[in-house]
């Protein structure tokens, strides 16, 4: 026959040593939870991923996009830029040449905006042929704008072609302005790109 082992009768200290336990758990399922809440919220106030505004409809436009940039190239006119130093005081001045496969580009239709790449500041240019200059040359004249970096928006037409581009300019600071920088001369750089 087998012998049974008297029971021992348990008491309350030996029961609170291990009450804890279950808490651990809880406690460790919590600081899950709060995190992966932290982690949603951040997430939903992010950035979207969307760049564009109505991308769907952009998606369907690129195409047509495609075929204008390869008719452009097609035309194999060039615009070229040039910030004129010594422009009068409060008016910005840019030099412009446009040229076709053949030459001086004649006839053409210009508009000219200027645009700060970081605020979008814009400035709206007027675009005139340059008086006694040689053909294909054009002067761009708007109001003064603060020094540093912007982009020039072009688009010249000629009938039913169009040419778009973007040169970025760098306009130094007037010598003797708050904040030039020195060794910069008082006029303007500017980079050419088609």
């Amino acid at each position: 026959m087998a012998r049974s082992l008297p029971m021992q009768p348990r008491t309350k200290a030996s029961g609170r040593k291990s009450a804890w336990i279950p808490w651990v758990f809880v406690g460790g399922f919590l600081v899950v939870v709060a995190v992966n809440t932290t982690l949603i919220v951040k997430a939903l106030d992010g950035f979207t991923g969307v760049v564009v505004e109505k991308p769907f409809e952009r998606g369907l436009d690129y195409d047509r996009l495609v075929a204008a940039v390869e008719a452009q190239d097609r035309l194999g006119w060039t615009v070229t830029t040039a910030v004129e130093p010594g422009a009068p005081a409060g008016e910005s001045d840019f030099a412009l040449t446009l040229a076709g496969p053949d030459g001086p580009l004649t006839g053409a239709n210009v508009e000219a905006r200027l645009q700060r790449p970081l605020d979008g500041e814009r400035v709206a240019l007027m675009a005139m042929p340059r008086p006694g200059g040689p053909a294909g040359a054009w002067r761009l004249v708007g109001p003064g704008v603060r020094p540093g970096q912007w982009d020039l928006h072009v688009i010249v037409t000629k009938a039913k072609d169009r040419h778009i581009s973007t040169h970025r300019l760098w306009i130094a600071p007037v010598a003797g302005d708050a904040g030039a920088k020195s060794g910069q001369p008082a006029a303007a750089k500017a980079g050419e790109t088609e």
